[in-house]
């Protein structure tokens, strides 16, 4: 019995009381920052290479608790960075005929800067790259981005191209 108290004593439950609280701090700071860092998904769904630029539709998801604003996207072809046109453009136009009458006709205009994502939501569109000065370079089988958000670093993916826009 004298064991006992020898082991429960005071100062040993105030140390393992405080070494309790201390783990369970750690554990919530380690899940506050994997709930809250930056984590986008980005997705390419489609493109369409003209001499003077690249339309590409793309989805972005934030997988963040926190909010996240895209503010500028380049695509990088031979170390040399083409930015995203920030204005809205029209990119795309159907119309839907019925003999020569128009019954629906519908504009479709790429995204426009900055791209806000709210937490845990997603968005999805046209991108539009020029090259004002020059004929757009020639792509490859895949196309590096560099995404630049409001949080931390520069992304840079590199994305398969898959799927040619109609």
């Amino acid at each position: 019995m004298d064991k006992f108290h020898n082991i429960f004593t005071q100062e040993n439950i105030t140390f393992a009381l405080s070494v309790f609280a201390s783990i369970g701090t750690l554990g919530t700071w380690i899940c506050s920052f994997y709930k809250n860092r930056k984590h986008l998904h980005s997705e390419l769904n489609a493109y369409r290479p003209n001499p003077h630029g690249l339309l590409i539709h793309m989805q972005f998801s934030n997988k963040s608790t926190l909010p996240l604003s895209i503010n500028e996207i380049a695509v990088l072809i031979d170390d040399k960075e083409f930015p995203a046109c920030k204005i809205p453009q029209k990119v795309k136009e159907e119309s839907t005929r019925v003999g020569k009458e128009i019954r629906s006709h519908h504009d479709y205009f790429s995204m426009d800067f900055p791209i806000n994502l709210p937490p845990l939501c997603g968005s999805s569109g046209y991108i539009y790259f020029s090259s004002s000065k020059e004929n757009f370079p020639p792509l490859s089988n895949t196309v590096e981005l560099i995404i630049r958000t409001n949080r931390g670093r520069a992304i840079r993916k590199t994305f398969a191209l898959k799927n040619l826009l109609n």
